[in-house]
């Protein structure tokens, strides 16, 4: 049966952070996992100056000691908390790799009129830098990232075998129906959308290359699938 031992939960203090919060308790209660949220702190190139103008004087101690405060006041009890100075994505594919985490689970963003044309570049750099299964919320207005799973949805194409298997081992774990999605050819985020609604599912499960097989169009089209899904994305 699948099972994950150690969540990390990047932590921006978003909305849309808040509303990914019940879905990661769910989780974390369902496999008994250890949990680690992470806030990283990016210091703006403009404190470095440049070819015409003086650095600016940034307080980095008085920073990370305001950011811990507040990662402390941010209600998840049981939960370790871990501050970092540097890029957000580059700090949670880090510390996922080196401290055993076998699951992250982040918000999208996306934002203003091409919220729907855009992943949000931490987000998609976690995606594509992180050796670990990453689950997303929905990339909407209003992310709909509900804790109860029901029905997966897999998406799969051909040679997928090691991706099928995981999804099965996930709905026994969460007693959940599975189906699945062969997505080949055509406009395949959209194909996922529709069987995605039909199934109504509640997670979808797909695979950008994490476990080092040849997903072909659906490692291409990992991006546009978690932007149409109208639910929360496990990717592989």
């Amino acid at each position: 049966m699948k099972t994950f031992t150690h969540i990390l939960f990047p932590v921006d203090f978003s909305a849309r952070c808040q509303a990914t919060r019940p879905p990661v308790e769910s989780w974390v209660r369902r496999f008994n996992a250890k949990v680690t949220l992470l806030h990283s702190i990016q210091i703006p190139l403009s404190a470095y100056g440049g070819p015409d103008g003086y650095p600016i004087v940034v307080d980095i101690p008085a920073m990370e000691e305001g950011a811990t405060a507040r990662l402390r006041q941010f209600e998840f009890p049981g939960a370790e908390r871990v501050v970092k100075i540097g890029d957000p994505a580059f700090e949670i594919a880090q510390y996922a790799g080196n401290n055993a985490v076998d699951l992250i689970m982040m918000p999208t963003h996306g934002y203003g009129t091409f919220r729907s044309l855009l992943l949000g570049s931490t987000a998609a750099k976690v995606l594509h830098d992180s050796h670990c299964p990453v689950w997303t919320n929905a990339h909407t207005e209003n992310p709909s990232a509900g804790s109860e799973i029901h029905n997966i949805l897999c998406a799969v194409e051909t040679a997928s075998g090691d991706l099928i298997k995981f999804a099965e081992e996930l709905a026994q774990a969460f007693g959940a129906k599975l189906e699945t999605v062969h997505a080949e050819g055509g406009h395949v985020s959209q194909v996922v959308r529709e069987a995605a609604l039909e199934a109504h599912a509640d997670l979808l499960v797909t695979g950008p290359g994490k476990v080092h097989e040849a997903f072909g169009q659906l490692r291409s089209n990992t991006y546009a699938i978690i932007r149409d899904s109208p639910c929360p994305v496990l990717s592989l």
